[in-house]
């Protein structure tokens, strides 16, 4: 398993995302997701990440229609992880390489460990949640 290979897959069958952990959140975390039905795959990368200190998980989703196969996907839920693998992936797909690139020069500038933000850094991590979801890649 590679950094291009994993890069490539993540162009094909990955996602990066922000959302809240809960309906009382103010701001979004980041999410990462490979999702494919050959579990084998998902847990090579899984192995990938374990070298290098990246936590994820594999959860298995049901098929919603009778002659669809089971699809697993493997998930970064922390923005400390999902930062790991942001400096380690380098997607071709152009919307993904955004939101890495935004992720990358603005995540920790704007994002306090504590999570209390006075008014100028609120409208700053807004703005950056605003950056990330951009149409100009969509």
């Amino acid at each position: 398993m590679t950094i291009q290979y994993i890069s490539g897959f993540f162009d094909a069958d990955g996602s990066i995302t922000m959302s809240k952990n809960s309906k009382n959140d103010i701001y979004k975390t980041l999410k990462i997701d490979f999702t494919n039905n050959e579990k084998s795959i998902l847990i090579g990368i899984q192995n990938f990440f374990i070298i290098h200190d990246i936590t994820s998980t594999i959860s298995t989703k049901k098929s919603k229609k009778p002659l669809h196969s089971i699809n697993y996907s493997l998930s970064i839920n922390s923005n400390q992880m999902c930062l790991k693998l942001c400096k380690l992936i380098k997607p071709l797909h152009s919307k993904k390489r955004h939101r890495i690139n935004t992720v990358l020069k603005y995540h920790n500038a704007v994002t306090n460990r504590n999570g209390k933000y006075n008014v100028k850094e609120h409208a700053r991590k807004k703005a950056y949640e605003r950056l990330f979801f951009s149409s100009i890649f969509q």
